[in-house]
């Protein structure tokens, strides 16, 4: 397994899955634009790699991602740089290969004027086809 404190990625390859799994918790995982470079790197490995037969997106033992990093992100919004997440989800939709997201979640949701919450939910989409993830949303995954 390879880490990279600085980028709070880490990766790690077993029977033919890649893993890539965001590691920094005290941010909720928050991807910074230099997380993004490190997943697109990721992903161009792996398409490459007949050994990888999919591609694993993980977060840490108590969350996934909270999405972007707003303070990060910010210091794209007058730039005429593009940001790393755009070319990231282009290189998604054009990745050969399934890619799984691993999910933490609690399933909270209203029903006849209650709040309902489900710890632990499990979510299971349609296949997956390229471009597309499967979300697999349980607390023994993550």
């Amino acid at each position: 397994m390879s880490e990279d404190n600085e980028l709070h990625i880490l990766s790690s390859a077993s029977s033919g899955v890649l893993t890539l799994r965001f590691n920094r918790p005290e941010k909720k995982n928050a991807i910074r634009a230099e997380m993004f470079e490190a997943l697109g790197a990721g992903l161009r490995e792996a398409a490459d790699d007949p050994g990888v037969r999919c591609v694993l997106f993980a977060g840490s033992a108590t969350v996934f991602t909270s999405g972007n990093d707003l303070v990060d992100s910010a210091k794209y919004l007058h730039s005429q740089d593009e940001h790393p997440v755009i070319r990231f989800l282009y290189q998604m939709v054009e990745f050969p290969k399934p890619m799984v997201a691993a999910v933490n979640l609690a399933l909270r949701f209203g029903l006849c004027g209650r709040k309902h919450e489900v710890p632990d939910a499990f979510c299971q989409p349609g296949p997956v086809s390229r471009g597309r993830f499967q979300l697999i949303a349980a607390h023994a995954v993550g």
